[in-house]
């Protein structure tokens, strides 16, 4: 969880698109995550 809030502050630092961006790669970040 703690790398995808980093990546996400890496790609898009703003808040907006930060927003969009995470609710857009959660699911992908979460399921590799946990395999």
């Amino acid at each position: 969880f703690v790398e995808t809030m980093r990546y996400m502050d890496f790609i898009t630092p703003g808040s907006q698109a930060k927003e969009g961006s995470f609710f857009g790669l959660e699911p992908t970040f979460n399921g590799l995550a946990l395999g």
